[in-house]
């Protein structure tokens, strides 16, 4: 069974997170999280509609791989993702809701003479609301996802 946009919805912002306290909302931070959540599920229901579960998965998996390890390595080379990049547009970029996602965590398109990319301009310390909000969500997500 597929998560749909109501059933999305249903989960708390807070959801068990196997990740680290750096990615957890705070309670003051909830109602401020819940600006986020309709964009969110709106992108997630496109990249569960686009493909099977499978494909979905591997979807958020890349997703989560990105701002991760961008939030925990803080290195220059995980703040830009070219978009011509093979992997990146399979498994995101051409994914419907995909880019959408990592626009809504504080990307941002741009283009230099050679390539379109896009870059994360914001403060990664501490690690902003906007991608902790999709990470909690994008958690919740893929396990019901697995489990069905």
């Amino acid at each position: 069974k597929f998560l749909n946009h109501n059933e999305a919805r249903n989960f708390a912002v807070d959801e068990e997170n196997p990740m680290d306290d750096i990615f957890s909302i705070k309670d003051e931070e909830k109602e401020e999280a819940m600006e986020y959540l309709e964009s969110i599920d709106l992108g997630f229901s496109s990249i569960i509609s686009y493909g099977d579960r499978s494909s979905s998965i591997t979807t958020f998996e890349t997703i989560e791989k990105l701002l991760v390890n961008m939030s925990l390595k803080k290195e220059e080379k995980f703040r830009k993702i070219r978009l011509a990049n093979p992997g990146f547009s399979n498994k995101v970029g051409s994914v419907p809701g995909g880019l959408d996602i990592l626009l809504l965590a504080g990307f941002e398109l741009m283009a230099d003479d050679d390539d379109s990319f896009i870059y994360y301009c914001l403060d990664l310390e501490p690690v902003p609301l906007r991608i902790r909000a999709v990470l909690s969500r994008l958690n919740a997500t893929k396990k019901i996802l697995q489990e069905s």
